[in-house]
Parts: structure tokens; sequence; C-alpha cells
């Protein structure tokens, strides 16, 4: 029988959340992802 893990996808969230709560981090991980080189976190629009 295979180990099983199990997550705290709560903890997990919260963390995410508080990490990206500044848009300057937020953009910085856009930027990352998509390969853009945006500068001005202001003009983010969240969306959720």
């Amino acid at each position: 029988m295979a180990n099983e893990t199990t997550v705290n996808r709560t903890f997990k969230s919260t963390v995410f959340i508080m990490v990206f709560e500044d848009k300057k981090n937020l953009l910085e991980l856009y930027n990352a992802m998509t390969g853009k080189h945006y500068t001005d976190p202001e003009q983010l629009e969240i969306n959720t």
C-alpha cells in the first residue's frame, strides 16, 4: 500500500495570499510566469 500524504490546503492558501497580496510581489510572479517585463504594480487588476 502506498504512503499517502495529506495537505492542509487552508494553510497553503493563506500563505499564498500573505505573500501575493503585495502587488509588487504579485507582478513579479506574473512576469516570471508569462515572460513579460511589466514594471508598474499599480496597473494590476486583481480579479478573484
